[in-house]
This record gives C-alpha cells, sequence and structure tokens, in this order.
C-alpha cells in the first residue's frame, strides 16, 4: 500500500509539470494560429497526461470523481484545432485559457488527498 502510494504520489508530481507547460502555452497564447495549430510538443505532453491518469487508475483500482475532470480540459484544448476561426476566437481563446486549468485541478485534490493520508 505505502508502495502504491509512493507511485500515485510521484505521478501526481509528473502529471503538474506536465500541466503546468500545457497551461503556460495556452495561457501564452495570443493568435487564433496559436491555438488551431497546436505543436507537437504540446499534444505529447497532453498524451503523456492521459497515460499518467491510465497508470494511476490501474495502480490505485480506482477511479474517483476528481479523476474525470481532465477530460474538460482535453475537450476544450481540442475544440478549437476543429472549430475556431476569425470570427469566434475570442470564444475558444477564452475557452481554452480556462478550460486547461481542468487539467490542474484533479492533481490539485489528488495532492491533497495524499497530504492528507500521508498525515492520518
Amino acid at each position: 500500500m505505502k508502495n502504491s502510494r509512493t507511485i500515485v504520489s510521484i505521478l501526481a508530481l509528473i502529471g503538474l509539470i506536465i500541466n503546468s507547460f500545457i497551461v503556460m502555452y495556452y495561457w501564452n497564447s495570443n493568435s487564433l494560429l496559436e491555438i488551431t495549430k497546436v505543436p507537437t510538443q504540446i499534444m505529447i505532453l497532453a498524451l503523456v497526461y492521459i497515460g499518467l491518469q491510465f497508470l494511476k487508475r490501474t495502480i490505485t483500482k480506482q477511479t474517483n470523481w476528481w479523476d474525470w475532470l481532465y477530460y474538460i480540459a482535453l475537450t476544450t484544448i481540442a475544440l478549437p484545432v476543429f472549430l475556431a476561426n476569425v470570427s469566434n476566437y475570442t470564444l475558444f481563446s477564452y475557452m481554452v485559457k480556462f478550460g486547461c486549468l481542468f487539467l490542474v485541478i484533479p492533481i490539485l485534490i489528488e495532492g491533497f488527498y495524499i497530504v492528507k493520508q500521508h498525515k492520518a
């Protein structure tokens, strides 16, 4: 049990680092081109994060309600690639900037529970 908590803690830390790069990219995006032509590195980071989530679920053998929040973020960063244009850029820009924060929320909640379990 202690090993799985350690592994989950490490996965959460790696996830937080990955999320920070993704969030920084989208919060610094200022053009339609930046949200429709996402760099390969950002896509790879998003795929690695998805893999971390699946790995964490496999290790813990449970799915918490907050583990599903990152799907909101993945949707908000994927939709502009297909739907954004000059006329609706402002809408998609705000959607991406605030939607990508849903990548961070599950990690923060997970960290809270890790700290809570460590103190108990």
